[in-house]
């Protein structure tokens, strides 16, 4: 074991994953209340604004620096892919809906918002996944069996699952050829034996 091996377990599975990484880089519209911190837009990349109206200040902001920062300093807004009339339709006929469109990392992204969001909406936007996802995994590995189909209108992690499935496919194919084939001389070998006896 190394000596750094406790130290790397305290890093979180997913930080070298580099699909949550870009799904992290998705920009999510907030609204910034008038006690945040100037310093908070530097670390941001942005020019901080003047001063804070009492409506607020409204900008785009990389959804992982959402995950360090108080609730209370700022109301994010949902993405058009997350939103309730987009999650309903969804869920009333998910299977042929072109997610990769919504967003390349529809459910990483959903899973980081359920997990920023904490409150119903939050909840609501776990559940549309868990739903979602329920009802096209079965249409995905339909869509696998076909050895030379390209995925399209499935998001990076459908992806992901659907080229495993298609390479699960095509090896069980090769199998059962290569033990058909193995039969076939079997069974060949016992006619020529038959013939000549």
């Amino acid at each position: 074991m190394s000596k750094y091996s406790d130290y790397i377990a305290l890093v979180d599975e997913d930080y070298f994953n580099i699909n949550d990484i870009m799904a992290t880089r998705a920009n999510i519209a907030c609204t910034f209340s008038q006690g945040t911190p100037r310093e908070l837009f530097r670390l941001m990349g942005q020019q901080p604004p003047e001063t804070i109206s009492e409506r607020g200040y409204k900008t785009e902001v990389p959804s992982w620096i959402l995950c360090t920062l108080n609730n209370r300093e700022y109301s994010p807004q949902l993405p058009r892919a997350f939103t309730e009339n987009t999650r309903n339709s969804l869920q009333a006929s998910p299977v042929g809906k072109n997610l990769e469109n919504l967003s390349l990392h529809f459910y990483l992204l959903g899973i980081r918002l359920a997990l920023l969001l904490k409150e119903k909406s939050g909840q609501q936007i776990a559940y549309a996944l868990m739903r979602i996802f329920e009802q096209r995994a079965g249409w995905i590995l339909k869509l696998a069996v076909d050895p030379v189909f390209k995925p399209l209108q499935l998001d990076l992690t459908e992806k992901r699952i659907f080229f495993k499935a298609q390479k699960s496919e095509i090896r069980t194919i090769d199998w059962f050829h290569r033990n058909n084939n193995k039969e076939n001389q079997k069974i060949a070998r016992k006619r020529s034996h038959a013939e000549i006896s």
